[in-house]
């Protein structure tokens, strides 16, 4: 995803001759999401003259050229030293595809770092196997002693897939709307109900090679969005694309559906729909359901790999004021831009 991609053509320029690393399909969905990225800049007036630092490396296609011809390919489970005495070994992370956890080797001193993973089975993956001996882990904490209880997100899907004439389906276009589709297949919607997708979304499943029923429809909108069709896009926070132009064109339809099936920032639409704010009830009339999905570990998965560590334990990406449980009393939750200092041999 971007938040992780982003700043690649910001880090990597000619004028610093650096290189990166990742798997083939990591390469491939970066370039459409950074690709895209740059149209979206351009398509909103940004130019060379207004831009910010980070946005102008967007805008200079040379720029892009050189980030993907500066990168290395890394096969999962292969050890490659991409310098003497510094080893990285690749691990799937069953987060998205692509998604990579690295064992990190520096003459001799082990450090794995996870980014974001899961170790649950998906529609998608069947959950991260990583490494649990590494002289340190440094991981993704997002769901830590987070056991709220969710309604079964199978159920709220069916719910909604029955009781609406047509249902608009807000989800990441890498990995989420991917997911939703195999899952909708799986609960057997799509064998009653035509299941669509559009733009990149539709781009990444056919990439992907995405086995499931559903079409793929160009210039998707209300005069062609018909009674029940279920439409999975992208935008999966309603802030634009598809999406939020269906959701628009279909605001006093009461019998129209909108599943919100991921996370959603504050101040975004998907978020308002989500939490019922007031402002958005009285402009958008549909059928609100939320399905709890994710491509991060679960609270008690995230125990479960915790528990099995041997080594010093550092916990990111987890809420502001997190404590550890009793049983993690080890753990390290370091404060934002706290440096940590590993030493040899921890």
């Amino acid at each position: 995803h971007l938040d992780h991609t982003g700043a690649l053509p910001y880090l990597i320029r000619p004028e610093n001759g650096k290189r990166w690393y990742a798997t083939q399909t990591t390469k491939m969905l970066a370039e459409k999401l950074l690709y895209s990225t740059s149209s979206i800049l351009r398509s909103k007036g940004i130019t060379k003259k207004n831009a910010s630092p980070f946005q102008k490396v967007f805008l200079n296609n040379s720029n892009l050229i050189n980030l993907f011809n500066e990168f290395n390919p890394l096969k999962i489970n292969k050890t490659v030293e991409v310098s003497p005495g510094f080893k990285v070994t690749p691990y799937s992370a069953s987060h998205l595809y692509g998604s990579v956890s690295y064992k990190i080797d520096v003459f001799g001193t082990t450090i794995l770092f996870t980014g974001d993973f899961s170790a649950d089975e998906s529609e998608l993956f069947s959950g991260a196997k990583l490494p649990t001996d590494c002289d340190v882990t440094i991981f993704d904490g997002t769901y830590y002693n987070r056991e709220t209880v969710e309604e079964d997100p199978n159920t709220v899907i069916l719910q909604a897939a029955e009781t609406c004439d047509r249902l608009i389906i807000p989800a990441f276009s890498v990995g989420r709307t991917q997911e939703m589709i195999k899952r909708l297949e799986r609960l057997r919607v799509s064998a009653k109900r035509r299941v669509m997708t559009t733009g990149l979304a539709a781009d990444v499943s056919k990439s992907m090679g995405l086995r499931a029923k559903f079409d793929i429809v160009k210039n998707l909108s209300a005069d062609n969005f018909e009674n029940s069709d279920i439409v999975v896009t992208g935008h999966g926070m309603l802030q634009g694309g598809t999406a939020r132009k269906l959701i628009d064109e279909t605001s006093s339809d009461e019998n129209t559906g909108i599943l919100i099936c991921g996370y959603q920032a504050p101040n975004t639409l998907g978020f308002a729909l989500k939490n019922s704010h007031s402002i958005a009830k009285k402009r958008y009339h549909q059928n609100i359901f939320s399905a709890h999905i994710s491509g991060h570990s679960s609270s008690e998965s995230l125990n479960e790999f915790i528990d099995k560590l041997s080594g010093k334990k550092v916990m990111v990406h987890t809420p502001d004021r997190t404590v550890p449980r009793e049983e993690h009393k080890g753990l390290i939750i370091p404060k934002y831009n706290q440096e940590i200092v590993l030493k040899n041999k921890v």
